[in-house]
């Protein structure tokens, strides 16, 4: 289930958004720009609503801090406000706003550009998976080039696999089916198995 931040000083406004979202998403709030940069910091939303106008932090300042944040910068933002000028909406998207919304607004709408905005969230995210997986093959490749030996191979392999999947060991195990049995041909923590 996507996760959802939506962030407004107002109670009332809060409360429509998140009990419109509720039944399909798991919806956090926040009622300023600091506690939503905390909480995206530690929950990690696939998707913020946020308002601009708010006390402490207000959501362009947010926005910034977030968009500037690499754990959190890949987090599509519909800014919220009751500004509906188009200076507003080219303030918003400079800050690093995905998309704007005018109060007041249509819960169609709404509903609308949070589905567009997590289905591209999910592609972008399925993307940036796959090259992550192309840079370990890569990686993996240039390592176990200058060996010769299909052991020395499997052992460059097992150490890079355990170094990226943070394990404590990684493994071949050639299995015996018949003999009900299994050898340990390379391990990521004995080089010399």
């Amino acid at each position: 289930m996507a996760k959802i931040l939506v962030v407004d000083d107002s109670k009332a406004v809060l409360n429509m958004i998140a009990s419109t979202l509720s039944d399909r998403y798991n919806v956090l709030t926040a009622s300023n720009g600091k506690e939503a940069v905390e909480a995206a910091s530690s929950e990690k939303p696939d998707l913020i609503i946020m308002e601009v106008k708010m006390p402490v932090m207000d959501g362009l300042q947010a926005t910034r801090i977030l968009k500037e944040d690499p754990r959190t910068r890949s987090i599509p933002i519909i800014v919220l406000t009751g500004l509906d000028s188009d200076e507003d909406m080219v303030m918003s998207l400079k800050a690093g706003a995905t998309d704007f919304l005018g109060k007041p607004f249509h819960l169609t709408v709404l509903n609308a550009k949070v589905m567009t905005h997590l289905r591209t969230k999910a592609l972008y995210d399925s993307l940036e998976q796959a090259h992550r997986d192309q840079e370990i093959v890569l990686d993996v490749t240039r390592k176990t080039t200058s060996f010769l030996n299909i052991i020395e191979v499997l052992h460059a392999v097992t150490e890079k696999l355990a170094e990226y999947l943070n394990l404590r060991r990684c493994s071949v195990v050639l299995v015996d089916e018949g003999k009900g049995h299994g050898l340990v041909i390379a391990s990521s923590d004995a080089p010399d198995i």
